[in-house]
């Protein structure tokens, strides 16, 4: 372990990085404030990192919803359910 690691700390991120739970929280935001199109994309890019991530799944089902995608949302919801 390096010296600038302690044990029990998250290692640094680097400026203007953010997290993946950083992207589930901007993803929450947008859609409380309706802006669907802002959610899917932020959404997308949890999901190309963490695909199996149930959080964004389930986001993504809703999200999905909103625009009118039902069969893809009940694709979403049922590979969440599988996993």
């Amino acid at each position: 372990m390096s010296g600038s690691q302690k044990k029990g700390k998250k290692p640094a991120v680097a400026p203007g990085t953010l997290t993946l739970a950083d992207l589930l929280t901007k993803t929450q935001n947008h859609i409380d404030e309706f802006q669907f199109d802002l959610a899917r994309k932020t959404c997308a890019r949890v999901l190309k990192v963490s695909p199996n991530n149930l959080q964004a799944l389930e986001l993504m089902g809703g999200i999905l919803l909103e625009f009118g995608e039902i069969d893809q949302a009940i694709k979403v919801f049922y590979f969440s359910f599988m996993n």
